[in-house]
């Protein structure tokens, strides 16, 4: 049984949406890598050369 919307088969649209989604989640998470802030750096770890 092939279901239709808006005159097209579901077949032939699932895989346009699988790849439409896939770009937009690749586009969200490499702006939010853009966006995010640096970490602080912190220096915790003792030195050795003190006298």
């Amino acid at each position: 049984m092939i279901a239709h919307v808006a005159g097209l088969p579901i077949e032939e649209l699932l895989p346009v949406a699988t790849v439409a989604g896939s770009a937009l989640m690749l586009a969200r998470s490499r702006l939010a890598m853009r966006l995010r802030r640096p970490k602080p750096v912190i220096d915790d770890v003792p030195h050795l050369d003190k006298s």
